[in-house]
């Protein structure tokens, strides 16, 4: 019941179920996934070196999981490049099991810029998110949970980026829900016409039971 709760409300309200922000100091995990060179991953750190001379700097890592994509053709990697925005490659010691963004650069990778560092303890993600349905559950968030949230927004990223290759003008704004009245406004929705030509237009939807998706439409432009 709660994973059809999640992947309902995440497959409707993509931008509104994930939180965005315009400040490094508050990027979340979940605004890398518009970037298709990113890589969310976990992973144990197995080698490093570290001297006073940074180009001689290094991490190897194990990938223990890679998420909603399949990108990565090596489960060892060495990390030996910071961008100056991401994380240093001292943050990540061994012993633990890491959470954060991977970055193509050139042939090999680095930690995306403004990348945030969680960890995880018994599979379970020890910090927040940036995940809006999954941070304000107030339960912890497993790492099987995560992977269902993520592959559910890359979903509706890519339904969302179908839509909007059309020459529909709703596609810069942004879907509502107010979780206490249960309104879902959604700038751009798609249906047949009589005619059976596509049509675009804005509704607002009145969630009139406790199955996530049973709303009656109330308005319609």
């Amino acid at each position: 019941m709660l994973k059809n709760y999640i992947v309902g409300l995440l497959l409707m309200l993509p931008s509104v179920a994930f939180s965005t922000s315009g400040s490094c100091s508050n990027t979340q995990l979940s605004d890398y996934l518009m970037h298709e060179d990113n890589i969310i991953v976990s992973f144990r750190v197995i080698d490093s070196q570290f001297s006073g001379q940074i180009d001689n700097n290094f991490i190897e890592i194990e990938i223990t999981k890679e998420f909603y994509s399949k990108k990565l053709t090596d489960t060892r990697i060495k990390i030996e490049t910071e961008n100056g925005f991401g994380p240093a490659l001292s943050t990540f010691t061994k012993n633990i099991e890491w959470l954060t963004v991977l970055s193509k650069y050139k042939d090999t990778y680095i930690f995306a810029g403004c990348a945030p560092t969680l960890t995880i303890e018994n599979a379970i993600v020890q910090g927040e998110t940036g995940i809006n349905v999954l941070d304000q559950m107030g339960d912890s968030v497993s790492v099987e949970m995560l992977e269902l949230a993520l592959n559910a927004f890359q979903q509706g990223i890519s339904s969302a980026d179908s839509v909007c290759k059309s020459s529909n003008s709703y596609c810069s704004e942004r879907a509502t829900y107010n979780i206490e009245t249960g309104v879902l406004n959604l700038p751009s929705v798609e249906y047949t016409s009589l005619f059976g030509g596509k049509v675009y237009a804005k509704a607002k939807m009145q969630k009139v039971s406790n199955d996530l998706k049973t709303y009656q439409i109330t308005e319609l432009e």
